[in-house]
Parts: C-alpha cells; sequence; structure tokens
C-alpha cells in the first residue's frame, strides 16, 4: 500500500487508451445522481469514497447557448448525501490541484482530453454526441466505456490517507453492457 497526502494524491501508472467518439443512447444510468448541477450542464460521473457517503461530481460545462466550455470544460464540485443531503460545495485549493480537479485539452469543439489529477495515466475523453449528450469514455477492462462513476476505498490516519484500491463502473460501447475493474493500489 502507498500513503498518500490527502486523499487520491498518487495513484500508479496506468496504460494509455484510445478513444472513439461514438453515438450512444441515453443508457449512461445517471438516474441516481441528485440534483446539484448548474442549470445547463450535463452529469458525467461521480466519485464515491469509503470515508463518508458524500460524492464528488464531474459534468460537462456548458454555456447558455448549449456549447462546452473550453477553458473549463467540467464542472466539479461536492454533493452532500449526509447533513445537509442534496447541497453542492465546492472543492477547497488543496482538493482541486491534488486530488479531484483535472487538467482539459481540447480535441475539437464536442471533444475534450481529461486527465484527473489523481488519475492522470489514465485520461478520459469528454464528448458531445450529435444528440447534444455529453459522456465520458475511458478504458475499463481495456475495454471501452463510458464511465459511471468511481469508488475509492482507503483509511484514514490523520492527514495521510493510504488508498487501498480504486474501482471503476461504466457501460462498453459497443455491447452496452455493464463493465467494472478493481485496481489494487
Amino acid at each position: 500500500m502507498k500513503s498518500v497526502f490527502f486523499t487520491l494524491f498518487i495513484i500508479p501508472l496506468f496504460v494509455g487508451n484510445f478513444f472513439i467518439p461514438f453515438e450512444l443512447g441515453t443508457n449512461t444510468n445517471t438516474k441516481d445522481i441528485p440534483s446539484g448541477m448548474k442549470k445547463n450542464n450535463q452529469a458525467l460521473f461521480y466519485i464515491e469514497r469509503s470515508k463518508n457517503k458524500n460524492r464528488v461530481y464531474y459534468d460537462a460545462n456548458f454555456d447558455i447557448n448549449g456549447i462546452i466550455n473550453a477553458e473549463k470544460p467540467i464542472d466539479v464540485y461536492w454533493l452532500n448525501l449526509e447533513e445537509n443531503y442534496g447541497k453542492r460545495g465546492e472543492l477547497s485549493f488543496i482538493q482541486e490541484k491534488m486530488a479531484y480537479g483535472y487538467r482539459s485539452g481540447k480535441i475539437s469543439e464536442r471533444t475534450f482530453e481529461i486527465k484527473l489529477k489523481a488519475f492522470s495515466k489514465r485520461p478520459l475523453i469528454v464528448l458531445v454526441d450529435i444528440t447534444g449528450k455529453a459522456k465520458a469514455q475511458i478504458k475499463i477492462q481495456g475495454k471501452q466505456a463510458i464511465l459511471h462513476h468511481l469508488f475509492i476505498k482507503a483509511t484514514d490516519k490523520g492527514i495521510v490517507t493510504t488508498v487501498q484500491y480504486i474501482e471503476l463502473f461504466g457501460i462498453d460501447i459497443y455491447t452496452k453492457t455493464e463493465l467494472y475493474e478493481k485496481i489494487i493500489i
């Protein structure tokens, strides 16, 4: 196991991905995402942690004209699912820089490469299909998938967090079947 300063600071290296923009219906299973989004945004995926029920959400960040924001293609925020159910909270500076933030690169008007700060060796592709629906595509079990969520099993020891494993959940873009991968740290 590796000790991590703050949640998700260091994650092992992963192989690169090959992404194919595609048309997928509305079968991305985001029905369990509570409302905490900004008006024009679309839910992409979320991160659950073993620490508590609160989640970190990643939404495609659209302007009022329905165009994805090239400077900040993803809106990242906390959603409280414990004390104040459904209340949105912004990431702290440390959370954004070391754990839950991201770097992005524009591929086209409707496609962006995203590297999560704590998961940078397995980039995602955020794309907007021809119907205007945003999706986050990643490899799960070596197959192209739409990412639904990640689960992180970790234990806290003061300011040091030990990540034990990460689980990826998604839908195969070709077969439309559910995919799962567990990454032991």
